[in-house]
Protein backbone atom coordinates (compact mmCIF):
# COMPACT_ATOMS: atom_id res chain seq x y z
CA UNK A 1 0.00 0.00 0.00
CA UNK A 2 3.26 2.35 0.05
CA UNK A 3 3.81 4.44 -2.85
CA UNK A 4 7.13 2.20 -3.95
CA UNK A 5 9.04 5.56 -4.74
CA UNK A 6 8.41 6.10 -0.94
CA UNK A 7 9.38 2.84 -0.22
CA UNK A 8 13.05 3.09 -2.14
CA UNK A 9 14.11 6.63 -0.68
CA UNK A 10 13.28 5.77 2.64
CA UNK A 11 14.32 1.85 2.86
CA UNK A 12 18.03 3.08 4.59
CA UNK A 13 15.90 4.64 7.64
CA UNK A 14 13.03 2.66 8.36
CA UNK A 15 11.26 -0.60 7.39
CA UNK A 16 7.42 -0.39 7.17
CA UNK A 17 6.22 -2.63 9.94
CA UNK A 18 3.91 -5.51 8.58
CA UNK A 19 1.24 -4.27 11.16
CA UNK A 20 1.04 -0.77 9.67
CA UNK A 21 -2.01 -0.31 7.02
CA UNK A 22 -3.91 2.06 4.94
CA UNK A 23 -4.91 5.17 7.53
CA UNK A 24 -8.70 6.75 7.81
CA UNK A 25 -9.76 9.55 6.70
CA UNK A 26 -9.49 13.09 8.41
CA UNK A 27 -6.40 12.29 10.32
CA UNK A 28 -3.44 15.49 11.09
CA UNK A 29 -1.16 17.26 13.34
CA UNK A 30 -1.98 20.67 14.38
CA UNK A 31 1.71 22.45 14.42
CA UNK A 32 1.93 24.78 17.47
CA UNK A 33 4.06 27.08 18.67
CA UNK A 34 3.72 28.61 22.22
CA UNK A 35 -0.41 29.30 22.06
CA UNK A 36 -1.00 30.09 18.15
CA UNK A 37 -1.13 27.41 15.47
CA UNK A 38 1.18 27.50 12.42
CA UNK A 39 0.05 24.87 9.94
CA UNK A 40 -1.66 21.73 9.91
CA UNK A 41 -0.10 18.54 8.54
CA UNK A 42 -2.20 15.83 7.34
CA UNK A 43 -1.12 12.29 7.78
CA UNK A 44 -3.82 10.35 6.51
CA UNK A 45 -2.28 9.42 2.82
CA UNK A 46 0.32 7.05 3.57
CA UNK A 47 0.90 4.16 6.07
CA UNK A 48 3.39 5.57 7.53
CA UNK A 49 5.67 9.12 7.39
CA UNK A 50 9.17 9.91 8.91
CA UNK A 51 9.82 13.16 10.35
CA UNK A 52 13.19 14.62 10.63
CA UNK A 53 16.08 17.14 8.89
CA UNK A 54 16.87 14.47 5.85
CA UNK A 55 15.46 15.24 2.91
CA UNK A 56 14.24 11.99 2.13
CA UNK A 57 11.50 12.86 5.36
CA UNK A 58 7.93 13.04 4.69
CA UNK A 59 8.20 15.74 6.94
CA UNK A 60 11.43 18.04 7.33
CA UNK A 61 11.67 19.90 10.80
CA UNK A 62 14.43 22.38 10.80
CA UNK A 63 15.61 22.71 14.50
CA UNK A 64 19.01 21.97 15.03
CA UNK A 65 18.39 19.50 17.88
CA UNK A 66 16.72 16.91 15.56
CA UNK A 67 17.92 14.02 14.12
CA UNK A 68 18.03 13.45 10.03
CA UNK A 69 15.36 10.95 10.49
CA UNK A 70 13.64 11.82 14.23
CA UNK A 71 10.54 9.39 14.68
CA UNK A 72 8.16 7.71 12.60
CA UNK A 73 4.29 8.27 12.63
CA UNK A 74 2.51 4.90 11.78
CA UNK A 75 -0.94 3.82 11.17
CA UNK A 76 -2.35 0.68 12.77
CA UNK A 77 -4.35 -1.89 11.08
CA UNK A 78 -6.58 -1.61 14.17
CA UNK A 79 -6.83 2.11 13.73
CA UNK A 80 -4.62 2.98 16.28
CA UNK A 81 -1.28 5.36 15.55
CA UNK A 82 1.78 4.87 17.08
CA UNK A 83 5.08 7.01 17.35
CA UNK A 84 8.44 5.21 17.14
CA UNK A 85 12.07 7.21 18.15
CA UNK A 86 14.00 5.86 15.07
CA UNK A 87 17.44 6.30 18.06
CA UNK A 88 17.15 9.94 17.90
CA UNK A 89 19.96 12.45 19.62
CA UNK A 90 17.60 14.31 21.82
CA UNK A 91 14.55 12.24 22.25
CA UNK A 92 10.81 12.45 21.32
CA UNK A 93 8.37 12.98 23.86
CA UNK A 94 4.53 12.36 23.97
CA UNK A 95 2.88 14.69 26.46
CA UNK A 96 5.86 15.43 28.41
CA UNK A 97 7.33 11.69 28.91
CA UNK A 98 10.32 10.63 26.91
CA UNK A 99 9.52 7.53 24.29
CA UNK A 100 11.87 4.37 24.24
CA UNK A 101 13.71 4.25 21.07
CA UNK A 102 12.67 2.10 18.65
CA UNK A 103 10.11 1.28 20.73
CA UNK A 104 6.01 1.73 19.10
CA UNK A 105 4.17 4.32 21.66
CA UNK A 106 0.65 4.87 20.88
CA UNK A 107 -0.20 8.34 19.89
CA UNK A 108 -3.61 9.28 21.52
CA UNK A 109 -6.18 11.86 20.22
CA UNK A 110 -5.32 15.11 21.44
CA UNK A 111 -1.56 14.11 22.52
CA UNK A 112 0.66 16.97 22.04
CA UNK A 113 4.43 15.46 20.73
CA UNK A 114 7.53 16.92 20.89
CA UNK A 115 10.74 16.28 18.93
CA UNK A 116 13.86 16.99 20.33
CA UNK A 117 14.12 20.79 21.92
CA UNK A 118 11.91 22.41 19.32
CA UNK A 119 9.29 24.65 20.83
CA UNK A 120 6.80 23.41 18.27
CA UNK A 121 4.26 20.69 19.93
CA UNK A 122 2.26 18.47 16.99
CA UNK A 123 -1.43 17.54 18.02
CA UNK A 124 -2.98 14.70 17.04
CA UNK A 125 -6.43 16.07 15.40
CA UNK A 126 -9.32 13.65 13.50
CA UNK A 127 -12.30 15.61 11.23
CA UNK A 128 -15.61 15.20 13.96
CA UNK A 129 -17.57 13.52 11.05
CA UNK A 130 -17.17 12.20 7.23
CA UNK A 131 -18.66 15.49 6.45
CA UNK A 132 -15.85 17.62 8.25
CA UNK A 133 -13.42 18.96 5.65
CA UNK A 134 -9.42 18.75 6.80
CA UNK A 135 -7.75 21.88 7.50
CA UNK A 136 -6.12 22.13 4.38
CA UNK A 137 -9.00 21.32 2.42
CA UNK A 138 -10.86 24.35 4.39
CA UNK A 139 -8.28 26.50 3.81
CA UNK A 140 -8.62 26.11 0.04
CA UNK A 141 -12.09 26.18 -0.11
CA UNK A 142 -11.82 29.81 2.23
CA UNK A 143 -9.74 31.02 -0.63
CA UNK A 144 -11.54 31.06 -3.12
CA UNK A 145 -13.62 34.07 -1.62
CA UNK A 146 -11.28 36.16 1.03
CA UNK A 147 -12.64 36.57 4.55
CA UNK A 148 -13.44 40.72 3.76
CA UNK A 149 -15.75 39.81 0.78
CA UNK A 150 -17.34 36.80 2.91
CA UNK A 151 -18.02 39.06 5.81
CA UNK A 152 -19.18 42.19 3.63
CA UNK A 153 -21.87 39.30 1.97
CA UNK A 154 -23.07 37.78 5.29
CA UNK A 155 -23.32 41.23 6.73
CA UNK A 156 -25.09 42.40 3.50
CA UNK A 157 -28.64 40.87 4.59
CA UNK A 158 -28.35 42.92 7.91
CA UNK A 159 -27.94 46.34 6.16
CA UNK A 160 -30.23 48.17 5.14
CA UNK A 161 -28.10 48.80 1.79
CA UNK A 162 -27.41 46.98 -0.86
CA UNK A 163 -24.45 44.92 -2.10
CA UNK A 164 -22.11 45.96 -5.20
CA UNK A 165 -20.28 42.89 -6.11
CA UNK A 166 -18.53 41.70 -3.25
CA UNK A 167 -17.70 45.03 -1.91
CA UNK A 168 -18.44 46.34 1.50
CA UNK A 169 -22.61 47.92 1.89
CA UNK A 170 -23.56 50.67 -0.28
CA UNK A 171 -26.54 53.07 0.71
CA UNK A 172 -29.14 53.89 -0.60
CA UNK A 173 -29.84 56.98 -1.41
CA UNK A 174 -33.16 58.80 -0.34
CA UNK A 175 -35.95 59.20 -3.25
CA UNK A 176 -35.79 63.19 -4.04
CA UNK A 177 -40.11 63.95 -4.63
CA UNK A 178 -41.08 64.38 -8.18
CA UNK A 179 -42.18 67.86 -8.74
CA UNK A 180 -44.31 68.72 -12.11
CA UNK A 181 -42.00 70.29 -14.50
CA UNK A 182 -43.65 74.28 -14.40
CA UNK A 183 -42.86 76.21 -17.83
CA UNK A 184 -43.09 79.95 -17.34
CA UNK A 185 -43.40 82.47 -19.83
CA UNK A 186 -42.84 86.14 -20.36
CA UNK A 187 -44.06 89.03 -22.44
CA UNK A 188 -41.99 91.98 -23.35
CA UNK A 189 -43.57 95.18 -24.63
CA UNK A 190 -42.13 96.65 -27.45
CA UNK A 191 -43.12 100.08 -28.50
CA UNK A 192 -41.99 101.30 -31.69
CA UNK A 193 -41.39 105.17 -31.76
CA UNK A 194 -43.68 105.93 -34.09
CA UNK A 195 -46.48 103.50 -32.79
CA UNK A 196 -49.00 104.74 -30.63
CA UNK A 197 -49.66 101.66 -28.65
CA UNK A 198 -47.93 98.82 -27.96
CA UNK A 199 -48.17 95.55 -29.13
CA UNK A 200 -46.87 91.93 -27.37
CA UNK A 201 -44.55 90.04 -28.69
Amino acid sequence: HVNPKKLQAQSQYFKCPEWASVPRRGVFLEVCKGPDVIDHLNVDGEPYYLFGRAPAADFQLEHPSISRVHFALVHHRDGGIYVIDLGSGHGTLINGRRLEKNKPTKLEENAKLVAGASQRTYTLRRASSANQLRPAEQAQRQAVVPADRKRAREEGSKDDGILSGWDEPVKKQPKQKQHPEVIRCSHILLKHRDMKKPFDR
